[in-house]
């Protein structure tokens, strides 16, 4: 099963700290944890868990009660039975949606379900927001690494790391084409803005 969610309700009464719980719960989702095998899945259930642990204001809507996306044929059927029922559309990196992205965007434009995503590839194709790791950081660090070993360094005795830069990345075209105004401060947060 694919990790396509609605999105948890955000709404003017959410309390500083609801929001930053859902924050944190959103940024521990993109952290994969080891011997996982569909990271997809475990940002999905992640997801599931920060919503249900925010308390009033926000409300969990999952897929799950629709149905999964086994195959690319799953995604309009899911995307049109989420109309009216979801508020926003939180996408998982997943190779089957990230194949689709171009396709699960123009459906939940098609749907006026704003997209976030983890990966800002997904916004380039489209979508709302993504807030993720910096892919590119990563391939720096791994470079590291490498070097590090074919200089002689025993992999086993090389400190395990996090990802530490993070980016967010908004998509002006798509929130004008929902009718949405993202606010001044959020922009200014953004690391990229497409326009």
């Amino acid at each position: 099963m694919s990790g396509l969610e609605a999105r948890p309700r955000f709404t003017k009464n959410n309390s500083p700290q609801e929001l930053s719980a859902v924050r944190r719960h959103a940024k521990r989702a993109l952290e994969r944890p080891r011997g996982r095998k569909s990271h997809g899945r475990h940002q999905t259930a992640r997801v599931h868990h920060g919503a249900r642990r925010c308390s009033s204001g926000v409300a969990a809507r999952g897929a799950g009660t629709a149905g999964a996306i086994r195959r690319a044929e799953d995604i309009a059927p899911l995307l049109e039975a989420l109309k009216g029922r979801a508020d926003a559309l939180y996408v998982a990196s997943d190779p089957l949606l990230n194949t689709n992205r171009i396709r699960i965007n123009t459906l939940a434009l098609g749907a006026r379900l704003p997209t976030m995503h983890g990966v800002r590839d997904y916004v380039e194709a489209g979508g709302l927001m993504s807030y993720g790791t910096n892919i590119v950081n990563q391939y720096r660090r791994a470079a590291d690494y490498t070097d590090k070993i074919l200089r002689g360094a025993k992999p086993g005795e090389l400190p395990v790391e996090q990802p530490t830069k993070f980016d967010l990345v908004i998509n002006l075209t798509t929130a004008k084409a929902l009718g949405l105004t993202v606010s001044d401060k959020l922009l200014s947060l953004a690391d990229e803005v497409i326009e």
